[in-house]
Order: structure tokens, then sequence, then C-alpha cells
């Protein structure tokens, strides 16, 4: 095919929406609107970093290494940590290990660098958070007159269970096997509302019922709050919709498990629908 000269054409120099081009393709003219051209374009460009041609073809079995440029000063290569990388030096941690998704900030002796959460590293204003539903698989509670406290059960294996929207950097609030609440993951600051969603079938007219949050269960200051009290004039079921907060500011409350609890002087069936959870978090 003869050279194409823009000798008899006038000279374009802004491209509208509504252009049409031709570009050769495999020794054929091929005619594109200003759309096509694009989708062409970003379909041949390179996607990921593997799809480049001098980095390497895989990220298996690379895991915690670093990329740097080859011996040959023609490529990039993946090489473990050693003398020269981020890893090596000495203000920095050891590995990479278990730290998927942190990010390295100044730790507080101001002396070193450290891998934290996004959410612990976000900055003390504004308001960020999320929330989960913990859906019980079903089947009742009895509860016996002299009983005390009682941890309600609800193993979080519902079909109704939602994990869908939590915070950001956050994976569980609840540990269903245990039937208690797991705050590790949160950064101190963080305010923690709980609603139960449960029936109780009283036994007894003016029977009272009571529920709790009991929370850094084996922690060095365990403590409860009041989620509801309620006095029933005639048996039969009650359902309860109450809800309380509390917040998390230290480790003893971050580390240690929570779990709601119930009490009553006489007998009484629980049927336990879930737990909701809203999480507020300081920072952006």
């Amino acid at each position: 095919m003869s050279n194409v000269t823009s000798s008899g054409y006038p000279v374009q120099t802004t491209s509208k929406a509504g252009d049409q081009f031709t570009i050769v393709r495999n020794g054929q003219l091929m005619k594109l609107t200003r759309a096509g051209l694009d989708t062409l374009i970003n379909s041949l460009a390179p996607g990921t970093v593997l799809e480049l041609t001098d980095t390497p073809a895989s990220y298996v079995g690379q895991q915690g290494k670093v990329m740097v440029v080859n011996s040959g000063e023609d490529g990039m290569a993946f090489e473990a940590a050693t003398s020269g990388n981020f890893l090596a030096l000495s203000d920095v941690p050891g590995s990479y290990g278990g730290n998927a998704g942190r990010i390295p900030t100044v730790n507080t002796g101001e002396t070193a660098l450290e891998f934290v959460s996004r959410n612990d590293a976000a900055p003390d204003t504004n308001l960020t958070g999320g929330f989960a539903d913990y859906n019980h698989g079903g089947g009742t509670q009895a509860y016996t007159s002299g009983d005390g406290w009682v941890k309600m059960i609800n193993d979080g294996a519902g079909p109704a269970t939602n994990e869908t929207y939590l915070p950001a950097g956050v994976t569980t609030l609840y540990d269903g096997t245990n039937s208690q609440f797991d705050f590790s993951q949160l950064p101190n600051g963080s305010i923690v509302t709980i609603r139960v969603d449960s029936i109780t079938t009283t036994t007894a007219s003016n029977q009272v019922i009571q529920a709790r949050i009991s929370a850094a269960i084996g922690g060095t200051t365990p403590f409860q709050l009041t989620l509801s009290q309620q006095q029933i004039k005639a048996s039969g079921d009650v359902p309860m919709g109450d809800s309380t907060f509390l917040y998390v500011v230290d480790d003893n409350t971050r580390n240690n498990p929570a779990q709601l609890e119930f009490k009553s002087p006489k007998d009484a069936t629980l049927t336990v629908t879930g737990f909701a959870v809203k999480v507020n978090i300081r920072g952006a």
C-alpha cells in the first residue's frame, strides 16, 4: 500500500466526539469513531503491572518480596528484602507478613515506622463507620429461675447475617462460636451501638425481665451496661428491641470480648432473632 500524505488534507489540531479516524491495522485500513478508537487503545494497553513487558509475569511465590531494577538494568524483578530495601532499614518493621492492607506510619514514640490499619492512622476529625447484623440460626433458650445473669445465645449463622457494610479495614465484629462481640479491630475512640431483637416468653404475671451488655470479659476491669428492664403484667410473648452504646477507649475494652446477658426471677424462654451493631469511628 502506498504512503498516504497530508498534502491534500486540511490540518486538524483538535478532536471531537463525533470525529471519524482511519488507522492501519495488519496492513488494512480501519475506520473508527472517537469512542471506538479509545476502546481499542485501552484494550491494547497493559492493565496490570504483570502485563508490562519489563516486569515479572506472576506474583506466585513472591510474597513479602519487593520489586527492584534487575541486575541487567533492563527491567524489574522480585527480590527478598536485603540491604537497600525498605525492610532492611533499622527503623521499619521486619516483615510484610500479616500486614496486608495496612500502611506505614510513625509510631507513638516517634522513633520509627510501624504498619497500622487505615482506621488507626486516620486523623482525629470527622466520623466514619459502618454496621453489621448477626442473625441467629434458630432455636430457643430456656431460662430457669435462679440462674442469674446468663449469656444470650446467637450463633450468627442465620441467613440474614450481614457483614457487607462493616467499617473499612474491619472484617468482623462478632464471634458466633462463643456468642460474643469482638472489638479488637476497632481503633480507640470508636462508639459501638448494639441493638438486640428477641422475644421473651414469660411464665408469670408481673415478671421482671432484664438485659445488659457485659464488656471487657476477662480483662483488668470488666463492666456492665443496662440494656433493658421491663415488668410484664401478664405471662406471654414480650418483644425486645432495645439498644445502648459503649465506647472503645483502651485495650481493656478493645481486646476482650463482650456479650449480651439476660436475667429474670421467674422461668422464661428466650428466642433471639439477632443483634445489630453500628460503629462510629473517629477520623475521615
